[in-house]
């Protein structure tokens, strides 16, 4: 089975993927800032046990998707736009659980 780090690794790697994958196809700044932000915190990751920053960055990530979401965005967006805002919106959240989970396993550990 694997751990949730390298779950949170996945996800974050996928999300700089989707990031370019998503700036490639329309050509505006914001995928690409995103992209460098879950770029910046998976080396945090793999470097060491932050956690911290990858429960920010996730969290993040979602609220920026659902407020989109929510004002309207998606109605201008195309097809294959609506599956990336969707990947979007769902995986920060996924990360950002894993990482308090896994934040608190540490922190029990550490405890001990």
């Amino acid at each position: 089975m694997m751990s949730r780090r390298n779950w949170i690794m996945i996800l974050l790697a996928v999300l700089v993927v989707l990031g370019v994958v998503w700036w490639l196809l329309v050509g505006r700044l914001a995928p690409t800032l995103a992209a460098v932000a879950y770029l910046i915190v998976l080396l945090l990751v793999l470097r060491g046990s932050e956690y911290r920053a990858a429960m920010l960055i996730g969290f993040a990530g979602f609220v920026l998707h659902l407020a989109e979401a929510m004002t309207g965005a998606l109605g201008r967006l195309g097809g294959a736009e609506r599956v990336l805002f969707a990947a979007n919106l769902g995986l920060p959240l996924v990360v950002s659980v894993l990482a308090w989970l896994e934040s608190h396993r540490d922190r029990g550990e550490r405890a001990t």
